[in-house]
């Protein structure tokens, strides 16, 4: 079975990205996750 996991410290790093790149551009959660086609909850993982 294939683990598609990502390693804790990738993840952290991943959200750390998004987190800057949505204050920059001043994107809430909700609509990133509107336009990724995600829940906002999955967006604030």
């Amino acid at each position: 079975m294939e683990d598609r996991a990502m390693p804790c410290r990738d993840a952290r790093r991943l959200g750390r990205s998004l987190r800057t790149w949505r204050a920059l551009r001043r994107i809430k959660q909700s609509h990133l996750a509107e336009l990724l086609g995600v829940t906002q909850a999955t967006v604030s993982r």
